[in-house]
């Protein structure tokens, strides 16, 4: 696969002679550009068998409409506008009317805006930045263990994205790589991530799970890593047994010393005598690291690597108990293992034997695992009990044996795999 730009029109419609015979030509523009965005195309490779070099010609007409909103009176586009062009020779074609867009890694390729389901070729070693940039109407991505580097701004606006799937081997993420993720409620990073940098999380609304690997150097982490994400920067300590900090989201954003201007505001911002105010950058990079130092079976939960062994091991060598704990936010080890995309059928199950009513507990936002994993799952359940999780509240499903209830959340997740593409 390669790119090709073909220059301003005046018309809507534009010629441009190909390269090479047997390209088949992607109709989707690649442009972030907030006009490119509302454009359409329609092309036809037009073959001159005249010659004896047959050349081909790619004639470009334009065929959205040009006489409403904010493209009225205009004819043509008065910018460049580049396309993805494949040699069916000699590489596969994908259905360009697919939801699914696979990544290959060219230099500047840029995934099409209208994707819903993104997927990293396991050739990429390197997501460049940009690469899903705006891509509102994505709801999920993954990648393989291939990847080691995601440049600056690679997921930038990926609004509607609710769940990646991160490789292992991953080390560094860029500048504002998850900005405006503003449906990721988790992401799990990787323990082998060395550097991560600035604004790498920025405005990840509802994002309420995130923590760094304990390894990382503190030096390596950017400014403002977690800034604007609401559900994340306050935290009252009646819950957490002071074990976690609270930040004001203001105050870390705009870089405030709070000590400083404390006396001036009367007090702690925001009245409490339970709030552990962290100061700057550097305390909440700290807290990242180890918000979890004081929970063990979460940190092992929260493990990219997580396996079904581990998790049975853990059980074994700790009890049954370690499965009831609960975080600051309400959350149990099996609310992780649900939103982590790595956590096989197995671990979650594993998990679910130890304490089976976990199933139903409610996090601080009302949810249980099971409302987390059909939020998350965009397919219609195959399984045999459907009618016991119409309502995660119903009390014929609280009384299902273990097995079965097991049973239903591996159909889940087979059906949530199954359509993310992430095996």
């Amino acid at each position: 696969m390669f790119l090709f730009t073909i220059g301003p029109s005046r018309t809507d419609l534009a010629r441009h002679e190909l390269p090479k015979p047997n390209l088949v030509i992607d109709p989707r523009l690649i442009e972030r550009s907030p006009h490119s965005i509302r454009l359409k195309f329609h092309l036809v490779v037009i073959e001159d068998k005249r010659e004896q070099t047959r050349t081909q010609t790619l004639v470009v007409k334009r065929i959205d409409e040009t006489n409403s909103g904010t493209n009225a009176g205009r004819r043509g586009w008065g910018y460049k506008v580049t396309f993805r062009a494949y040699d069916k020779s000699i590489e596969y074609v994908p259905d360009f009317l697919s939801p699914t867009y696979t990544y290959l890694g060219v230099k500047d390729e840029v995934a099409p805006i209208d994707a819903i389901i993104g997927k990293v070729h396991p050739s990429v070693i390197t997501i460049r930045a940009g690469a899903f940039r705006g891509c509102v109407n994505m709801v999920r991505c993954s990648m393989t263990d291939t990847v080691t580097t995601i440049e600056e701004s690679a997921f930038h606006g990926c609004k509607n994205m609710k769940v990646i799937k991160l490789s292992r081997s991953l080390r560094w993420i860029g500048k504002g790589a998850f900005c405006s993720c503003q449906s990721m409620g988790a992401l799990f990073v990787p323990l082998l991530v060395q550097s991560i940098g600035d604004f790498a999380f920025m405005s990840c609304e509802k994002m309420r799970i995130l923590s760094l690997p304990v390894a990382i150097d503190l030096d390596k982490i950017g400014q403002r890593v977690v800034a604007y994400c609401n559900e994340m920067l306050i935290l009252n300590n009646d819950n957490d047994n002071g074990n976690a900090h609270a930040c004001h989201r203001i105050d870390y954003e705009y870089g405030r010393d709070i000590n400083r201007d404390r006396d001036k505001r009367g007090g702690k911002r925001g009245g409490s005598r339970n709030l552990n105010i962290v100061t700057n950058n550097d305390d909440v990079n700290q807290w990242l690291k180890h918000r979890l130092d004081h929970l063990p079976f979460f940190q092992l939960c929260h493990d990219p690597s997580i396996t079904t062994e581990k998790i049975h091991d853990y059980i074994h060598r700790k009890g049954k108990k370690e499965a009831l704990q609960r975080d600051e936010r309400g959350l149990t080890p099996l609310h992780i293992l649900v939103m982590n995309p790595h956590a096989n059928s197995g671990a979650i199950v594993a998990c679910l034997d130890a304490y089976p009513n976990a199933a139903f507990v409610k996090d601080d936002a009302g949810l249980s695992p099971f409302d987390i994993l059909r939020k998350n799952c965009e397919c219609k359940y195959e399984c045999d009990h459907d009618t016991y999780i119409e309502d995660t509240n119903n009390d014929a499903f609280r009384q299902l044996p273990i097995d079965i209830m097991a049973d239903v959340i591996v159909n889940i997740i087979l059906s949530n795999n199954r359509l993310s593409l992430c095996h």
